[in-house]
């Protein structure tokens, strides 16, 4: 059952208007949804965040050790969520002139065995390349369980992991983390950078986004919201605090390295998703790359563009995205219909599997927000008067209703909003737009439950 449906008695029936701004009963219904996961489905942590616009929401539950909870800062492994990095690095590079989609591997690596050098950067980013997943060697788990405070080169996993193709290039789309292994190494290659380097310096991520780093490498993985991972494989209990038991786990990032060994906190995730799929950090035609799903569907059904997939949400969207398990697990998609990204992180080794996995939470939380400005009844634009109108300062407001408590707020023709809290008393009221630049604006009154909206326009003087 969904999470939404169960919690729909609870859950608050306000109107509101959308202009790029999380309305507060929604932001109240999220911090409601986080602390369900936790109490009701028995997940360790869970830490999100949502963004409209330049308006975020962020929210936590759960703990990060016994006694120590989560807190919005806490940052979390999130897995092939990594591979957007990738994809944008190397279509800049692209830009730049440093490579084109085309070129064959050879151009930039050397040979190792079971991987063909005629391969193109484009078939590594599509996942047509037909290469073997070198997570799933039979003996992977074992090996980097084995030894926990090893570090992983992305050398040293081509030589112990890589089996042969398992399909000729461009004859399947078949997931494979090596794709993304050798696109970090090319990445280095052109750059002389390690791939986090050059991450970090390209995209200013101690600026933009400045959570984000790749344990070991960059930071120690006890920093990290303590991963619980079910243990059963290892003979102990499920649901273990990895670093309260002293396990590393640096074998494991380190092995993950470009597919997916990046940590961040949601708000950072939230924000390089917006920048990245709303068009600020690619030229349009890299951004009509990134977007041009391949025929082939990934896994018989997602449409997978250049480090992207396209999902389609419950309430009847489409957002853009990746997600990620490095037993941390991640989700991260931007909605252009809302101008909406939101990312979700768990700690859980079990993956909030009762809840419906991170997907799912990612899932509810776009659909609270789209329903809830959606579902509004029809809004009333005859029962007020706004007068003078045109005016150059004063516009008087008058309406059938007393205005105390109502919601007044103001917006420009771009949606902004432009001035703070408006408080007025009684059923008539005066505004001074002397502090606001002559154009066109509209007054928004919400009031019961119902919307009433005037468009204004202020002149010169």
């Amino acid at each position: 059952m969904k999470i939404a449906t169960i919690l729909s008695i609870l859950f608050l029936c306000s109107i509101t208007s959308v202009f790029a701004q999380i309305p507060e009963e929604v932001s109240a219904d999220y911090d409601l949804l986080m602390n369900v996961i936790v109490n009701q489905y028995d997940a360790v942590g869970i830490s999100a965040a949502v963004r409209v616009g330049d308006d975020m929401w962020t929210g936590t539950a759960g703990i990060s050790a016994v006694g120590e909870n989560l807190t919005t800062a806490s940052t979390f492994g999130i897995g092939s969520t990594t591979k957007t990095f990738v994809s944008a690095t190397i279509l800049q590079l692209m830009e730049e002139g440093e490579l084109e989609l085309s070129d064959p591997i050879s151009n930039y690596l050397p040979d190792y065995e079971n991987i063909p050098g005629s391969l193109t950067i484009k078939q590594l980013l599509y996942h047509t390349s037909g290469l073997f997943n070198y997570t799933e060697h039979p003996d992977f788990v074992e090996v980097i369980f084995a030894d926990l405070e090893h570090i992983y080169s992305p050398e040293e996993v081509l030589s112990t992991f890589i089996l042969e193709p398992i399909a000729e290039p461009e004859t399947e789309q078949t997931y494979s983390n090596t794709n993304y292994l050798l696109l970090g190494m090319i990445i280095k290659s052109i750059t002389g950078n390690e791939f986090y380097d050059e991450v970090a310096e390209r995209f200013d991520t101690a600026t933009n986004y400045p959570s984000l780093s790749m344990p070991p490498f960059q930071t120690d993985i006890s920093e990290m919201a303590h991963l619980w991972l079910d243990t059963t494989l290892a003979g102990t209990q499920p649901q273990v605090d990895c670093i309260e038991n002293g396990w590393a786990l640096n074998s494991f990032f380190s092995a993950a390295h470009s597919a997916g060994a990046f940590a961040a906190n949601p708000t950072d995730m939230a924000n390089w998703a917006y920048d990245l799929y709303s068009g600020n950090l690619l030229q349009e035609a890299s951004m009509d790359s990134l977007f041009d799903t391949h025929p082939f569907l990934l896994f018989g059904v997602i449409p997978y563009g250049l480090g992207v997939f396209s999902a389609q949400f419950g309430c009847g969207t489409t957002g853009w995205g990746h997600n990620g398990n490095i037993i941390y697990t991640s989700s991260m998609y931007y909605l252009p219909e809302y101008d909406l990204s939101l990312s979700v992180l768990t700690n859980d080794g079990n993956q909030i599997a009762n809840a419906g996995g991170v997907e799912n939470i990612a899932n509810e939380l776009a659909c609270l927000y789209i329903e809830f400005v959606t579902n509004v009844e029809e809004e009333k634009t005859t029962e007020i008067e706004v007068y003078p109108n045109p005016s150059a300062n004063l516009f008087n407001v008058s309406t059938p209703f007393d205005l105390t408590n109502a919601q007044i707020e103001i917006y420009n023709h771009q949606g902004a909003r432009v001035q703070p809290e408006i408080d007025l008393q009684g059923s008539v009221g005066s505004l001074d737009f002397s502090g606001l630049s002559a154009g066109g604006y509209s007054i928004v009154i919400i009031k019961d439950q119902q919307i009433y909206r005037k468009q204004l326009l202020k002149l010169p003087g």
